[in-house]
């Protein structure tokens, strides 16, 4: 598989939501509801690019992982 360097607005876009929207979505407090109503904007997005009506089936995940050496 070929590797492809991210758009630059791409990682801009990471990095905003990243640094300013990091409350759990399940949370009914102000940072969740945030956080949710754009998660729920992004399943949208995905969903409308790959012309999916059912929006609620796309998962989307952001893992991290630590290396212990």
């Amino acid at each position: 598989m070929r590797q492809q360097k991210p758009y630059k607005e791409v990682l801009e876009t990471f990095v905003e939501v990243n640094d300013n929207y990091y409350g759990n979505p399940a949370s009914i407090n102000k940072f969740g509801k945030t956080t949710n109503k754009l998660l729920d904007a992004a399943r949208k997005q995905v969903a409308d690019i790959l012309k999916s009506k059912k929006r609620n089936n796309i998962l989307l995940l952001h893992v991290q992982q630590k290396v212990i050496i």
